[in-house]
């Protein structure tokens, strides 16, 4: 052999036969490969016959096993946290449905490429590219953000596929797994704006259904008076749960069939009708057993009422589904039984391994991340809680202010919605002879506290937030509707414990308070408190059967504006909460 690689540069027998075949042919010397591993060839003339040396054997280093495990590398670094983040997802009623989304995702990405012909494995990206990648993740594992976590194991999956089988198997892939998004929490409040749109939308549809059908009743917010009962349609009972699992079973849906994106756009919109649609029925459905001496407002007849109306809900997607396909006349494209490919044929998992560098990184960092889940898991997020207040303030206003005079306060009020966190309030009325006036002075909160779920629990649909510069400092002004003939003006602000009226925190400074508060909770055990300086908010609001003019407006601005220079110095007499 070592002649041979002398002759030919090539130190094994494969490539050294070839490079003496091609000189073979370049001389015109034919060349005869024999059945008992000999060849001949004819040089000057004279026949000569070698005996092929035994081809070179390629030491096995990977097993099977080891072989998955350097390709999922990836998937497996970021896996301990997305674990954690899907278990305390599925315990959130909500996203309950979470674990079955996911497996119907996976099957259907697993279908979806059975038919892809012999796959190639995809090109490694440049290493600044992957390095970056594998900081970023490493960076994201030392907060522990449950989305940031669920996002990076579906990325790493994606990523698998590529070095698997290339753009085929991700194009097969990426729609499936995108569908489990559904199920993954929306940042910046934008699932509970969707709670309250659907809350807000079931009771105004049930009083328009039982108004139809001649039952007694009447709504104030989200709540339905009967004769002796009242009845809360509470976020439980939204419908957010049933939009969160028929908007992924339609996306399934559409990526099954190969649907494009104006057929998910017009099934999607749909869906959101029948979870309307399904809310008002389970509320009927309550309010009429109510009435028939049947209580399916608590307790497991609650329970199976809401399951009993899940599958209602999947025939009419999937029935709205075929209905759309048959009405678009879409029968040309291939279905997911139907693709023209011919089998997948997989390749070699060792052909499509990451480099050792990044192996080594994904071990380490699976390291970390399993520590991190288990910080994540032994920390109990602490409740905050207003832990002192205000004595009853009861000559801090005068009994004229501004031309409004008093009627009666102060009273000591703790709404529902407030009672968990320990808030009270102190109110007082007051009316000019025409209008009446409520001042609410609210004690205390832990930063900035907006309105807006308070007035929604009371039925009421912010239009307009506006601050303002007032001559004590910023103030927020607010419109609200409630039916056609329920309109009401808001002016509030908050004084905080260093003695200032602050407004409306930016997006950026919102978000750093919250990463602040994670981070306190994570590392330390530690709650929200002195992440922000405590703060009492004073607000005025008044209802009207129609809107106030801008004369008005600035007429109950000034008396905001009086009001709170009399509350001042009240609002932080020297003590720390």
């Amino acid at each position: 052999m070592n002649l041979i690689q002398s002759i030919t540069g090539h130190t094994n027998w494969p490539d050294a036969h070839l490079f003496l075949k091609r000189s073979a042919s370049y001389l015109h010397m034919p060349e005869v490969v024999h059945t008992d591993g000999t060849y001949s060839y004819v040089h000057a003339g004279e026949l000569r016959v070698h005996q092929a040396p035994a081809l070179a054997v390629t030491k096995k280093t990977d097993l099977p096993w080891l072989a998955c495990l350097r390709l999922a590398a990836p998937a497996l670094a970021v896996l301990p946290l997305a674990v954690v983040g899907i278990v305390r997802i599925s315990s959130n009623p909500d996203y309950s449905m979470f674990p079955l989304i996911v497996a119907l995702a996976a099957w259907l990405a697993m279908a979806r490429s059975r038919e892809l012909g012999p796959l190639a494995p995809g090109r490694l990206p440049a290493a600044w590219i992957m390095a970056g990648v594998l900081i970023l993740i490493t960076a994201l594992s030392v907060f522990a953000i449950q989305r940031a976590s669920l996002l990076c194991i579906l990325l790493a999956i994606v990523a698998i596929g590529w070095r698997l089988g290339s753009w085929p198997l991700v194009r097969a892939w990426a729609p499936a797994l995108a569908c489990s998004v559904w199920f993954i929490p929306a940042p910046m409040g934008w699932h509970d704006l969707a709670v309250r749109a659907l809350q807000g939308w079931a009771v105004l549809a049930a009083h328009q259904v039982l108004v139809a059908i001649d039952v007694l009743h009447a709504i104030r917010g989200h709540l339905i008076a009967l004769p002796g009962q009242t009845l809360f349609v509470s976020e439980a009972c939204s419908g957010a749960r049933m939009l969160l699992l028929l908007g992924a079973l339609s996306c399934l849906w559409c990526v099954a069939i190969r649907g494009n994106a104006l057929f998910m756009t017009l099934l999607l919109a749909t869906t959101i009708g029948w979870v309307v649609v399904i809310n008002i029925t389970r509320i009927v459905a309550i309010v009429l057993g109510l009435k028939v001496g049947i209580n399916l407002s608590e307790g497991w007849p609650h329970t199976v009422l809401g399951l009993g109306l899940i599958p209602v809900g999947i025939v009419l997607i999937l029935g709205t589904g075929i209905l759309l396909d048959w009405i678009m006349a879409w029968r040309q494209r291939p279905t997911l039984l139907e693709a023209n490919s011919a089998p997948t044929v997989w390749l070699p998992l060792q052909k499509a391994a990451w480099p050792n560098w990044v192996i080594a990184w994904c071990g380490v960092l699976f390291v970390f991340q399993v520590a991190m889940a288990g910080v994540v898991t032994i920390r109990e997020i602490p409740t905050w809680r207003a832990t002192t207040h205000l004595p009853l303030l009861n000559d801090a206003l005068p009994k004229s202010m501004a031309g409004w005079q008093q009627i009666s306060g102060p009273v000591l009020v703790e709404s529902p919605e407030m009672m968990p966190m320990g808030v009270r309030s102190q109110q007082w009325t007051y009316s000019d002879g025409t209008l009446t006036v409520q001042i609410s002075v609210d004690d205390h909160f832990a930063g900035w506290h907006p309105l807006n779920d308070c007035y929604a629990f009371m039925g009421w649909q912010q239009k307009v937030l506006n601050e303002e510069i007032g001559a004590l400092g910023p103030l927020m002004l607010a419109t609200y509707e409630s039916g056609q003939r329920r309109h009401g003006f808001l002016v509030f602000g908050l004084r905080s414990r260093s003695g200032h009226w602050i407004g409306r925190p930016g997006i950026v400074k919102r978000y750093g308070f919250a990463l602040i508060n994670h981070l306190k909770h994570l590392y330390f055990g530690q709650g929200i408190d002195e992440t922000e300086s405590p703060t009492r908010q004073v607000q005025i609001f008044i209802e009207t059967r129609k809107p106030l003019d801008a004369d008005g407006q600035r007429r109950l601005v000034a008396f905001f504006e009086s009001t709170r220079l009399n509350l001042e110095p009240h609002m932080w007499p020297g003590e720390s909460p």
